[in-house]
Formats: C-alpha cells, structure tokens, sequence
C-alpha cells in the first residue's frame, strides 16, 4: 500500500488520511465497508468471508484491482475501488480463480443457500460484461461512505471523503484515455452529482443487469482525473 495522504481535518475530526493500494489492499476493511454499504450487490452477497479472502486479497495482487481506503479517526470511513480490464473483472476473476472462486463461493452457498442466487448473478453479469467493446484506461467498479461521514451529518464539508477516495483512485489509473462507471439510472441524486461533476453520459447497459445502468465517462487530458463522485453509496460492476 502507498504511504497515507494525510490531510487537516475539517472541524470535530481528530484525523484524517487517505491510503491508497494496489497489490497489498486492506482487505479486511474494504471487505467491511462493502459489505456494509453495497449489500445487494452481487459479490457482496457472497458474503464478507468471500470479499476478504478473495476479492479484495487475491484481484489486488494480480493487479485486477486497486483504489483508495479514507480512514476517519482511524476508522474505515469510505472506499472506492478500479479495474483496469474495463468491464472485464469478473470475467477474468472466474478465468484465472476458476477454482478458488468455485471454491469459496460454494462454501458461502453451503453456509447461506440463498446465496446460490447471488452466485448465478455474479456469472450472468461477467458473461454479458465481458468484452463489450467500450475502450477506457479503468472503471470505477465499487464505493461508497458510511452514513456519519456524508454530507448530513457532517456538514458543508461533508464530500471530502468520497471525493478524496475518487481522485485517489483516479490517480492510479493507467494512461490518460477515459476512466467510466456505471450508475442506476434510478440513482438521481448520484447521475446528477456525476454530471455536475464532469462526467458524461455515454449509453446505457442493460444485459445482466436488473436494474439498467448509464454509463457515466470522465475525461482525463493529460493523464489526470477532474470528476468526484457522489457522497452516498453506489454499485458499478460488483
């Protein structure tokens, strides 16, 4: 992991930093506020054992993900993870850990069978994702902040978080093209903060999808990223 980014606290904070990771995440973290705050998503549904042996220990270490963890008076406040295989993570995942992921994920099955159905999900959506064509340095694939650091409860100066975990996962993607992530088009307050923020509507994906998502891209001239992203929680590819 990078060394942190520490930054003045706003009022009523005691400390503030921002750790960015790639191959070594905190994976016991990450694991937490995902499952916390992004439960219907389909690999959180596997369950928390899934994301911290797995998702957020083994993809990191290959490369497959990497992003920021904010850290709030030492405590795990808000995350964003990326993907530099755009729309391809899970279908690398399933390739390469074919039989750690079988593994794992029937393991979670035999301790909740209702997660068989987040087991199909998260198949359905790497088939139809893989390969779509869209050509981006990364996505934004996962992100979120816990409710006490959100605007409501902190005040005007509430977005930090979310904005900070953003630019930091932005600095870490590769070359200058495009970075993109994939909002619910039910999700008003997030497509308005987004657009507001520079990043533009680009088509809308459907297949495998319950709900269809707006592709949402950000320019990044000289290799930089200008978009922050919406301080409530938010599901891309996982």
């Amino acid at each position: 992991m990078s060394a942190p980014r520490r930054s003045p606290p706003p009022p009523g904070v005691g400390s503030y930093e921002i750790v960015e990771f790639g191959a070594t995440a905190p994976a016991t973290d990450l694991a937490e506020l995902h499952t916390e705050l992004l439960p219907s998503s389909p690999v959180a549904r596997l369950g928390q054992s899934f994301l911290e042996r797995f998702y957020y220990r083994a993809l990191p270490a290959e490369g497959a993900l990497f992003g920021a963890v904010a850290y709030v008076d030492g405590r795990p406040a808000g995350f964003q993870v990326a993907a530099p295989e755009p729309g391809r993570l899970l279908s690398l995942a399933l390739r390469r850990h074919r039989s750690v992921m079988a593994r794992v994920a029937a393991g979670a099955v035999l301790r909740s069978p209702r997660r068989a159905s987040a087991a199909w999900d998260t198949i359905t959506i790497a088939r139809s994702r893989s390969g779509d064509g869209f050509e981006a340095a990364a996505e934004l694939v996962s992100g979120g902040v816990r409710p006490e650091y959100r605007r409501s409860r902190l005040g005007h100066g509430a977005p930090w978080v979310f904005r900070d975990v953003v630019e930091a996962a932005l600095r870490r993607c590769p070359g200058d093209r495009p970075v993109f992530t994939l909002v619910d088009e039910t999700n008003v307050p997030s497509q308005r903060f987004f657009r507001g923020h520079g990043w533009e509507p680009r088509g809308v994906v459907t297949a495998g999808w319950p709900v269809p998502q707006t592709r949402l891209v950000v320019e990044r001239p000289g290799g930089h990223g200008r978009g922050a992203g919406p301080p409530q929680d938010r599901q891309g590819e996982a």
